[in-house]
């Protein structure tokens, strides 16, 4: 499956916005808005990556 597709169904899921994706990850909008149309896909070591994965832990805890 797609890195988008995830991030989507994520977000989706978990009824959240993308802006609480960007507010807990510190992504920017634009960056977050590329990785969701699948235009970018981040690193699986790099911060931003890291970054949305702890954003998705969060808010599925609240």
């Amino acid at each position: 499956m797609k890195f988008c597709n995830v991030l989507n169904s994520y977000i989706e899921e978990l009824h959240c916005l993308a802006k609480d994706i960007e507010k807990y990850s510190g992504i920017s909008a634009s960056t977050l808005s590329r990785y969701r149309s699948g235009e970018r896909i981040p690193d699986k070591n790099s911060d931003n990556y890291k970054n949305i994965c702890r954003a998705i832990e969060h808010i599925a805890v609240l």
